[in-house]
């Protein structure tokens, strides 16, 4: 029979250690994060506060003779 754990303290010497490699991609994810959050907060800002319609919207005529005649308010 064989044992697979390790017998008392004999663990491999880099058990439990990050390279450095793994800081690289923690960084980098970081400093991709932070720009994503400073492009969107942008896209945002550039939004209007409502997209509520407006009573200034253009009248599209319903004929083609409307084109030429303006529209007679009802009453």
């Amino acid at each position: 029979m064989s044992v697979l754990a390790a017998t008392g303290d004999q663990l491999p010497e880099d058990v439990g250690k990050s390279g450095p490699i793994g800081l690289v991609i923690i960084v980098v994810l970081l400093i991709a994060a932070a720009l994503l959050v400073k492009s969107m907060s942008g896209h945002l800002k550039k939004l209007p506060r409502s997209f509520d319609p407006t009573d200034d919207l253009p009248q599209v005529p319903d004929t083609p003779a409307e084109l030429l005649e303006p529209r007679r308010p009802p009453g």
